[in-house]
């Protein structure tokens, strides 16, 4: 694994010299902080630094949840969750396919200047990345994911600890049927990395790929739409393809 580079979070955030007045006012503090000798305080010691759980469900249709206003009642537990959350009325993917797309959200960065557009492509070892910076704050860093196109091979473990790949055999990939992964096997993986010990705080990383695939829902959610539709709850890719070109 390469080894993340020493620097500053502030060293990336703001140009040198608002770094060194910066420096130079803590600095002052200190020395007052020394001279006064003020009693300490639980009010000055630092606050613990939160752990970030980053989830991305691929090709999840925003307007097909209860929380963006569909009528259904498809996504009950994510609408509790958005009911105590932050949400986002809009939100813009970088790119119309899984590989870029993800690639901006870890790097900060279009696809074009990233410049991991296509499968032929792969992020260069001078790109910095989410986990590289949270791991250079002191972040365990891990992830668990379920497709190709965010795996290591394309630079998505720089700044991991862990990266996990529950990657489906590779025949069959290009048939994506829905016997390659599951939710489950994700979550699962999570679950148990998250009920290890953990002495600093973390950035844990999970992708679920099950939306895009030849998909049959499990029992009861294959049911749940039924009186909408006359065919059964089933989508199959090779549908799509006309609809894609």
């Amino acid at each position: 694994m390469r080894s993340v580079r020493p620097r500053r979070i502030g060293d990336l955030l703001m140009p040198r010299q608002s770094r060194n007045m910066i420096y130079g006012v803590c600095g002052l503090s200190l020395m007052c902080a020394v001279g006064c000798r003020r009693p300490e305080s639980k009010a000055d010691e630092p606050k613990p630094r939160p752990n970030i759980i980053m989830i991305s469900v691929d090709t999840l249709r925003a307007d097909h949840l209860g929380s963006y206003g569909y009528s259904r009642d498809t996504s009950p537990q994510l609408d509790r969750l958005a009911q105590k959350s932050v949400r986002f009325a809009n939100a813009f993917a970088q790119a119309s396919w899984t590989l870029p797309s993800h690639m901006s959200l870890m790097t900060s960065q279009y696809p074009h200047v990233h410049g991991v557009q296509d499968q032929d492509n792969a992020l260069p070892e001078s790109a910095i990345t989410l986990a590289e910076v949270l791991s250079g704050a002191g972040y365990q860093t891990a992830a668990m994911i379920s497709w190709v196109f965010v795996g290591k091979e394309y630079g998505f473990g720089q700044g991991f600890d862990e990266f996990t790949e529950l990657l489906p055999p590779p025949e069959l990939v290009d048939s994506a049927t829905s016997a390659a992964f599951k939710a489950e096997d994700v979550t699962n993986r999570a679950i148990g990395w998250f009920e290890q010990d953990h002495t600093t705080p973390f950035f844990l990383f999970l992708h679920y790929f099950d939306l895009p695939i030849n998909y049959e829902a499990p029992v009861p959610f294959g049911r749940m739409l039924a009186k909408y539709y006359q065919v059964s709850a089933r989508a199959w890719f090779d549908w799509l393809v006309p609809y894609i070109k």
